[in-house]
Order: structure tokens, then C-alpha cells, then sequence
């Protein structure tokens, strides 16, 4: 009988290569620029743009949203806002941000106006985190300059809202409580070597390497009292930097490089940062899907820790998205386990049911592999999986000895050779073995 569950099980996640295909770029669809985080109800949303194909600059005519709840399986919603939306904008949908206050969700939009024939900030009103949305007040909220691009949004604990956008000058205003109208007027921020790396535009002079430039695409959030406005830097090609203060607007303090240039296959980058279920996630772009690349961007996200003062670590892109693992035991049980990764090389083995001889093992490959999925054995497969490492060069061999963790036991295996696990289907391998 108790085979026949492993049997069972294994026919079962026959299906889940296809699900829990969780990999970079995130969406492997169609291009998905500037990807703009937020959590609601349990749930992560992604907004992005979308880059049309063969593009030969930044032509772009809608927004798009995705949803997950394991960073794994991701949900299409569509496109609830497009170019069209707004009556007063005929072009270059960009970069975006959404946000809840109240039951409603704020989507901040940056378009070229017809009134100004300049670019502008918009303002979009939805019931749900996936509309529909409408231009909440027929007009741009700010117009008149080709550097209003890229806003970002962020309510502080008190209750006040702020916005920053701009390339290359950086442009903050904070929000009335209706988040459709700003208090006072737009500001400006002093960029200076000790703020952002370098002085203001105008400022900087020919020929001198400055630490750093603001480009573009400002991240404003807060964590454990302090505020973080992340951006994109250096001109073209871009990398990320940051840099952090005490309040919403200032002063700031030039921290450093997140991720630097690589090799991400786009000139440009923009980035966003959400906590969701106790991790910390970098959502980024990169030109990797088929057919990408400066015009073609596609989103991509890294599971990353702060460093004990606060900092950022330096986050690299890879090919793989941050990993899920999910434990199922005795065909209908089902039991959910997410556990840390600190390595980018790790299979976790969880045996359950010892004194009978009977093990249920989970597999999490590596997560920068194109396909991770868990596989569930049943005896014998010890020697099974031993004898497919070994002909991959690979060794399963115990790490830190075994360590318990609630109910189940766990303990870490390593192999040079995960990745080549990729070529493998779940129907490859056969039920008879074990």
C-alpha cells in the first residue's frame, strides 16, 4: 500500500515541471520591463511594462500585472492599463509603481503628454490589485518636462505619502490623503558626491570620475527606521546603487553598488524591493529571454538578506528565481516547507517514516538551474539518485550531519552537479526502481 502512495505521488508531480518551472526571466511569455513589487492580502503582485518585440527603442504601449504566492508559480492578469487609459497621453507607457491606501490601489505612471508634448506623471484608480484601472483625474498629476519618468511611491507609518521620480535629476512631492493630488510644491533634490556619488547634472564636470551617477529609475521604501531609495546608475549601461537616510526625503548618503554591470544582457536596469513571507526579494530586468535585450527586457528577481547593519549585499542576476521547496508526503497529505538557501548548489533530503523503511525525500535543485522541481522517492532510490550523480561526476554524501526541524528531519547534500539534473523529466524516471 505504501508504495502504491509513492506511485501515486510520483504520477502526480509527473505535472509540476510545468507549474513550479520557476526560473529567470520570471515571465517567459512575452518582455516585461521595470518590474514594480507589492504585497496584498497574501499575495505578491508584480507590475511591469512591456517591451514590444523587435523594438528598436523604448516603444511600449501597455502595463501588465503578475501574481504569485510562492515565488514559484506565477498567474497572468494581463494588461488593466495601457496608453489608452488616459486621454490626455499618446505614447511611451514606462515605468510604473502601484500601491493600496484605503481599499483602493494607486498605480503612478509615467507617459508622454499631448498637452505638453513633454513627458508626465499619472495616476491610475482600481477596486482590486488587478483593475480594472482608470485614470483617476483626467490629467496628468505632474507635467511638462522630458525628465518625468519613473515614478516610485512609498506611504511612511504616519501616514504620509511621498513620490520620486526623474532622470537625470531626481524629483520628489508628497501626496494628499486622496493619493490623486500632491500637498505643496515639487521639489528637486541636491545630488552631491556624499548623497548620490556625484554633483547635479549641471554640476558635473567633463572628464572627472565622480564615485557614482543617479541615471534613473528610483526605489523609495523603509526598513527598521531607515529609508532606502535605490536607483539606477552610471549612465549607460547601468548598474544599481543606493543610497540611504533618516527621513523620506533626506539627507541622503551614497552607499554603494547592488548589482553591479554584468552580464545582464540589457543597457539599462531598474529595480524594486518587496519582503514577502519572511524573505527579502531584488526584482530587476534583464535582456536574457529569446530574442531580448536593450529594447526587449523581461523581469527577473533574487532572494537576498541585508547585512547586519541594514545594508545591501551585492545581488548578482542569474537564470534561476528563488526557490519554493514544497514537501508531499503520503499521496493527499501535504505539507509546505520553505527552507533558507546559502549556497547556490543545495538538494535538501527530507526522510520521513524511518522505523518503517519507507522515505519521502524532497529535491530542490539548484535554484540558478533552469527547472527546479521537487521529486518525491520511495526506498531504494538512495542508490538510484547515487548511481545518476555518479554519472554526472557527482557525489551525495551528508553535510552537517543531521538536525531536526519541527516534526521532520532534514539534512544538507551537496553535488558539483545539480544542474545537469535539468535534463531530467519526472516521467524519466520510472516508479519500478524504487
Amino acid at each position: 500500500m505504501k508504495f502504491k502512495q509513492v506511485a501515486a505521488v510520483l504520477l502526480f508531480l509527473g505535472i509540476l515541471p510545468h507549474h513550479l518551472s520557476a526560473q529567470n526571466p520570471i515571465v517567459q511569455t512575452c518582455y516585461t520591463s521595470d518590474p514594480a513589487p507589492m504585497v496584498h492580502d497574501g499575495t505578491l503582485y508584480v507590475y511591469t511594462g512591456h517591451d514590444e518585440d523587435k523594438a528598436d527603442f523604448f516603444w511600449m504601449q501597455e502595463w501588465r500585472v503578475y501574481s504569485t504566492k510562492d515565488m514559484v508559480n506565477w498567474t497572468d492578469h494581463g494588461s488593466p492599463l495601457a496608453i489608452e487609459s488616459f486621454a490626455w497621453a499618446d505614447d511611451r507607457a514606462w515605468a510604473a509603481q502601484c500601491i493600496e491606501r484605503n481599499g483602493k490601489f494607486y498605480w503612478y505612471v509615467c507617459l508622454h503628454s499631448k498637452l505638453t508634448n513633454t513627458m508626465a506623471i499619472g495616476v491610475a484608480v482600481g477596486d482590486t490589485p488587478v483593475g480594472p484601472f482608470k485614470d483617476a483625474i483626467g490629467k496628468p498629476l505632474h507635467d511638462g518636462s522630458w525628465d518625468y519618468i519613473d515614478p516610485t511611491v512609498y506611504i511612511d507609518d504616519d501616514g504620509r505619502a511621498y513620490l520620486y521620480w526623474g532622470n537625470p535629476n531626481i524629483y520628489y512631492a508628497e501626496l494628499n490623503e486622496d493619493m490623486i493630488s500632491l500637498k505643496g510644491e515639487v521639489g528637486k533634490l541636491e545630488q552631491t558626491v556624499e548623497s548620490f556619488g556625484a554633483p547635479n547634472p549641471e554640476k558635473r564636470v567633463k572628464d572627472v570620475k565622480y564615485k557614482d551617477t543617479y541615471t534613473e529609475g528610483p526605489w523609495l521604501h523603509k526598513r527598521e527606521g531607515k529609508y532606502y531609495l535605490l536607483y539606477a546608475a552610471g549612465g549607460v549601461p547601468e548598474h544599481i546603487a543606493y543610497s540611504m537616510s533618516d527621513g523620506p526625503l533626506g539627507p541622503w548618503k551614497y552607499m554603494g553598488e547592488i548589482m553591479p554591470l554584468q552580464d545582464t544582457g540589457s543597457f539599462t536596469n531598474h529595480c524594486g524591493v518587496i519582503d514577502y513571507k519572511g524573505n527579502s526579494y531584488f526584482f530587476y530586468h534583464t535582456g536574457k529571454l529569446p530574442g531580448g535585450g536593450g529594447f526587449g527586457r523581461s523581469a527577473a528577481v533574487e532572494q537576498f538578506k541585508y547585512n547586519a547593519d541594514g545594508t545591501f549585499p551585492i545581488i548578482n542576476a542569474t537564470r534561476g528565481a528563488p526557490c519554493a521547496p514544497t514537501l508531499y508526503v503520503s499521496g493527499s497529505k501535504r505539507r509546505e516547507i520553505v527552507l533558507p538557501l546559502t549556497l547556490p548548489h543545495f538538494l535538501y533530503l527530507l526522510p520521513t517514516d524511518r522505523a518503517e523503511g519507507l522515505y519521502f525525500y524532497l529535491f530542490q535543485f539548484n535554484c540558478s538551474s533552469p527547472l527546479p522541481f521537487p521529486i518525491v522517492v520511495g526506498r531504494g532510490a538512495f542508490q538510484v539518485l547515487n548511481s545518476i550523480l555518479t554519472a554526472f561526476d557527482g557525489r551525495f554524501f551528508p553535510r552537517h550531519g543531521w538536525a531536526s526541524s519541527s516534526m521532520y528531519f532534514f539534512r544538507y547534500a551537496h553535488s558539483r552537479h545539480l544542474s545537469a539534473f535539468s535534463r531530467f523529466t519526472i516521467s524519466q524516471w520510472s516508479t519500478s526502481a524504487l
